[in-house]
Formats: C-alpha cells, sequence, structure tokens
C-alpha cells in the first residue's frame, strides 16, 4: 500500500486529465503490485480483519482477468513509445486510471471533489477522506462509490515555539531530528520501550500482544506513557514494524522509532495512526543512530525503574516525570530523564 511506500497514482480532484507523474516505460513510477484477498483460505476469511489473507500479486496476475482493468490499466507501446488505452495491445500494462481521470467511464474526481468541500463546509476545516470503488458491477447494479472514513485533518500547537536549549541536546536520553507535532509535555512517569537484545523481526506479532497487555495496565491505572519501538508501528507488514491498532497503544502520548542495526526501515506514513495522534495531541519521533540521524542512550533507559516487563519490552516508572519536547517548525524534538 501507499502507507508502505509502494506505488500510487496522484491527481488533482480539480485537474484529472492533467498527470502528475510519468507513467510509461521503463522509468515509469505507475504500480506494478497489488493486494488480493484470497477467499480460499478458510470458511471467514475477514475473521481477523483481512490482514491474514491478504496476498501481494504482480500486476501479470491481473492480466489474467482483463476485466479487472478495464478501466484503470493501458498499454505502453515500445515501438512508438506511446501509451494505448486498449488492454488487449501488445505491450507493457500500465495502472493509469485513465478510463476514470480522462475519459469519465465514472465520475470519480468529481465525486471527490464534491466530497471534500461539503466536508470541509461541514467540520469547518480541511478534510480528508478514504474511499472504495467498485467499477466491475454487472447489469443491472451500477457502479459504487463507498465513503469508507472522512475526518478533519488536525492542527496542533503550532503557535507555540518550543525552545530546546544545547544542554537540553547534550542531556536527553533522545534526540530526534525527524519529528511531528509541537509542544511540551511535563506529566509522563512511564515509558514502555524495547529490550535490544532481545529484538527479533519475526515476532512483530507477538510484540503487538505484548503492546497491548501493558496498555491495558496503563488503562486501568489511567497513565499516560511513552512509547520506544524499533521500525514501523503500525504497519500491516510486520516485517517492516509491530502490527498494532491505535487501540492497543491507546494511553501512549509520544511514540518515538527507532532504526537498529540489521534493521532499518523509513518512518510510519499511515494515515490513521497519525490522525490519531495529532487529534489526541501526541507527539512522534524518530531517530536511526546508525545514520547519526538523531541519538538514543539506552543506559539511561536502562537506569530508570523496572514496573514490568514481557518478553520483548520493559515498563519503565520515573518518580519525576520525563520532559518531552517537540519542536514541529524545526523538525526536533527530546526526550529528558530527570533523576536527580
Amino acid at each position: 500500500s501507499v502507507v508502505d511506500n509502494g506505488s500510487a497514482l496522484r491527481f488533482s480532484p480539480s485537474h484529472p486529465k492533467r498527470p502528475a507523474q510519468y507513467l510509461g516505460g521503463n522509468q515509469t513510477s505507475s504500480q506494478r503490485t497489488f493486494y488480493g484477498l484470497n477467499l480460499k483460505n478458510g470458511y471467514h476469511p475477514l475473521a481477523e480483519g483481512g490482514l491474514e489473507n491478504l496476498e501481494l500479486l504482480d500486476l501479470s496476475e491481473a492480466e489474467q482477468h482483463p476485466e479487472s482493468l478495464k478501466f484503470i490499466a493501458s498499454t505502453y507501446e515500445m515501438a512508438t513509445g506511446t501509451l494505448s488505452e486498449s488492454i488487449r495491445a501488445e505491450g507493457q500494462k500500465v495502472i493509469t486510471f485513465n478510463g476514470v481521470l480522462k475519459y469519465d467511464a465514472f465520475p470519480l474526481a468529481q465525486i471527490v471533489k464534491d466530497i471534500l468541500i461539503l466536508g470541509t463546509e461541514a467540520m469547518g476545516k480541511p478534510v480528508e477522506i478514504e474511499f472504495a470503488v467498485n467499477l466491475n458491477r454487472k447489469a443491472p447494479k451500477i457502479q459504487e462509490f463507498s465513503l469508507l472514513q472522512i475526518r478533519p485533518i488536525a492542527a496542533g500547537n503550532e503557535e507555540s515555539d518550543v525552545a530546546i536549549s544545547d544542554e537540553e541536546r547534550t542531556q536527553a536520553a533522545i534526540h530526534s531530528l525527524v519529528v511531528m507535532g509541537n509542544g511540551k509535555i511535563e506529566d509522563i512517569h512511564d515509558l514502555i520501550y524495547l529490550k535490544l537484545d532481545r529484538f527479533n523481526a519475526s515476532v512483530m506479532k507477538d510484540m503487538a500482544k505484548e503492546l497491548d497487555k501493558l496498555n491495558a495496565q496503563m488503562v486501568l491505572a489511567e497513565r499516560d506513557y511513552a512509547l520506544l519501538v524499533a521500525g514501523r508501528l503500525g504497519s500491516c507488514d510486520p516485517w517492516l514494524g509491530i502490527p498494532v491498532t491505535w487501540s492497543q497503544i491507546s494511553r501512549s502520548k509520544v511514540i518515538i522509532e527507532t532504526g537498529l542495526k540489521g534493521f532499518q526501515v523509513e518512518p510510519s506514513q499511515g494515515t490513521h495512526f497519525f490522525q490519531n495522534m495529532t487529534s489526541l495531541g501526541c507527539m512522534y519521533l524518530t531517530i536511526n543512530p546508525l545514520y547519526r540521524s538523531g541519538r538514543l542512550d539506552w543506559e539511561k533507559l536502562a537506569a530508570l525503574a523496572v514496573y514490568d516487563e514481557t518478553e520483548h519490552f520493559i515498563l519503565a516508572h520515573s518518580e519525576k516525570p520525563l520532559t518531552i519536547k517537540v519542536n514541529g517548525f524545526k523538525g526536533e524534538g527530546v526526550v529528558l530523564i530527570n533523576q536527580e
């Protein structure tokens, strides 16, 4: 998916016929894979939310079912260097959505534009939407647009300038140069962080269950916490990060993602995660010490008192509150442990 750094098509609902990227030839940026739902894997393929039955497939698999590509694919003809709108022509198939965007086989751009306008008027601020479209319904059924989610684009504390001193940069247990959010938090006493010597990318699903368990404790205790993990939190690909849902880390007010030796992943991009974070005033920091992007002092974390632990995580507690500062203007954040 685009959230997991996959290819996607960009277009403006106001100008859908103007391409925003190059889609033909060897340098194409078009989509080459897609997710298919395996309907043969058990009687209830959606019982676990669908992720267990999603398969990443090559575009050539879809070419075996031309009807599925009828409105969204074109053919790149190498001899002429042009795109043909016939999917039955010889050549490389390219996902362009031209049938929808250029030739109005379905009024997607106008529908999206209208919903964005209505949503903005109703909520009093810009909105973002998620939707699904079914173009291959057999007569007498008509093509279908389904609005899945609409939500305001949340605004944080953009007007407050958070100062971070050189001394704080030096003394910080965590120093990040890639952040989201803006503000200062001084009422968190707890930190959940991964056990460096126990990290194993093959057991991310187990880690999600452990975080769920620790978060449940914090929910009962009505205590917020900072959370330090490796990889991309909330990824649907368990090899990229821990596949948690927001409810499994709902008391976290600060999320820190770090890279590790042998485990380098691009920072999180998930809209759902960031929508929840910004609307609840949460902070996000990412660091990658191996590439000198930020700093993480494991010794300072280890000096905190252990309140609870699981196979892969430690829930640490500090008598004095942590100091978390995030300057969204300058793209910098620190987490300070106040022991004295």
